[in-house]
């Protein structure tokens, strides 16, 4: 079954109880033999179903970034992945809280920002906030249970 048969076959799996995380690194280094650098095998914006979720990450610049961006259009949400300086972390989470329209306690902002202090990429904080969403103002940090601090154990939590 060649790859783009079976990848929205898998998509079509994913359900509200059971979603989809699929994260490709370095697309850019995908071989230009196969016409891959054109992402025709790889669903994105609309074609990918509700529960999946794409994170792909590629060079700023060059063939396969205009690819992804000309392919997922106004589904696209770019981030440059750079280390924090003093303050942007929490103003980061501030901007993404109130473009969602969303609101953390202060012990579940406490919660974010701690974990993500010790990594410096914005990966794992985005990740954290991804995670956030599934809570209200009555989840308490005991219910949230262990919370990731670094991109690649949030990666593995989403494989658990």
């Amino acid at each position: 079954l060649a790859l783009k048969d079976a990848l929205p076959n898998s998509f079509a799996r994913a359900t509200k109880e059971r979603p989809l995380y699929v994260i490709l690194d370095a697309l850019d280094q995908i071989s230009d033999s196969a016409a891959g650098k054109n992402l025709d095998w790889l669903p994105m914006g609309a074609a990918l179903p509700p529960h999946v979720k794409l994170l792909v990450s590629t060079l700023k610049t060059g063939s396969t970034r205009r690819a992804v961006t000309k392919r997922c259009g106004e589904f696209a949400a770019t981030l440059k992945l750079e280390g924090f300086l003093d303050g942007e972390r929490e103003t980061m989470l501030d901007e993404w809280l109130l473009r969602d329209g969303r609101q953390l306690t202060d012990s579940q902002r406490g919660l974010l920002l701690n974990a993500s202090n010790s990594d410096s990429s914005s990966l794992l904080l985005r990740m954290l906030y991804e995670r956030s969403l599934e809570w209200n103002s009555s989840t308490s940090i005991s219910a949230i249970g262990w919370v990731p601090n670094s991109a690649e154990d949030a990666v593995n939590l989403l494989f658990d």
